[in-house]
């Protein structure tokens, strides 16, 4: 009976040990599991940002886009404005000389 009894004995410690070391094995776990939780929604919350500001990045390129075309026109334009007034300057020129020639040729028949 004592030997049996020491067996027993012995059995529950191992168990009591085996027991324990699960239990350790189970609260590791379950650690790791919430940190894993926890990165996962953070990882989810910085997607949701990060898709946010890309959002905006596309918004705001879009505008610039528009804004550039919006001064390319104007450009243009400006450029086709600043044509005429140099040929409007080259005919203004132009008369002024033939003016002065015609004073010359006036002031030489005279």
């Amino acid at each position: 009976l004592e030997s049996r009894a020491s067996r027993l004995k012995e059995n529950m410690e191992k168990l009591t040990e085996e027991r324990d070391q699960r239990t350790a094995a189970e609260n590791r776990e379950k650690e790791q599991n919430k940190r894993l939780q926890r990165q996962l929604r953070d990882t989810k919350e910085e997607m949701g940002e990060l898709a946010r500001k890309e959002a905006e990045a596309s918004r705001k390129k879009h505008e610039l886009e528009m804004d550039l075309e919006s001064l390319e026109a104007a450009n243009q334009s400006l450029q086709a404005d600043l044509k005429l007034a140099f040929k409007r300057i080259g005919d203004l020129q132009a008369a002024i000389e033939d003016e002065m020639e015609s004073d010359e040729n006036e002031d030489l028949i005279t």
